[in-house]
């Protein structure tokens, strides 16, 4: 029987999420005796002046994701966040248009017209969030929030707020920092801890 060929396509290699997404498509295409193609760049937004030249960055970005189109693969699956969160406008949907001629999973967001496989996020985080409220007493919990427009980010961020206010707590934008899903986001609880000395415990996104 011939090997299946799966593309999976991903963001940049920087996380650790990313790194156990893949080493999860490699198990699972070692199992089922496929080829597990994986394609790893970013659509990114480029907020240079010289349009030519933000061209030319979002063509050679578009072109790792495109080239999954042309390889005659029999399916698809999308890390969808990773991707759209740095995408400029109308590239990924024209990505879509040329991948949904074949069998395709988004992972993470509901997209019409796609298969979806979605992880329980919101009930994740209200049990984070009870168990440092209840368990350990904390009131004083401030927040890493990713990128504004990322549906994880944007989820994440609104559970964390309405526990807050569930339990009447305080969540103004003073105990709230933006960043980027990188690594280097963890500076920002120094600003939190700067503006509340007294905080007692950060929620990440």
């Amino acid at each position: 029987m011939q090997r299946k060929r799966v593309g999976l396509l991903i963001n940049q290699v920087v996380s650790d999420y990313i790194a156990e997404l893949m080493h999860g498509a490699l198990r699972a295409a070692e199992d089922s005796q496929s080829d597990i193609y994986i394609f790893s760049s970013a659509l990114m937004v480029n907020d240079r002046e010289d349009e030519s030249e933000a061209y030319a960055i979002r063509y050679n970005h578009n072109a790792v994701y495109s080239y999954s189109t042309r390889m005659g693969l029999d399916a698809v699956v999308i890390a969808y966040d990773g991707i759209k969160q740095c995408n400029k406008p109308g590239d990924f949907e024209r990505l879509l248009g040329e991948i949904e001629q074949k069998p395709c999973i988004i992972l993470e967001t509901k997209l019409p017209g796609f298969r979806c496989l979605r992880t329980d996020q919101a009930k994740t985080i209200r049990d984070m969030m009870e168990h440092l409220i209840l368990h350990h007493g904390y009131t004083r919990i401030g927040c890493i929030r990713g990128p504004v427009g990322s549906p994880d980010a944007d989820l994440r961020f609104q559970i964390y707020k309405g526990m807050m206010e569930k339990y009447g707590l305080p969540c103004g934008e003073d105990y709230v920092e933006t960043g980027t899903f990188m690594p280097d986001s963890g500076e920002l609880v120094r600003n939190l801890v700067r503006r509340h000395p007294d905080l007692q415990a950060v929620f990440c996104s």
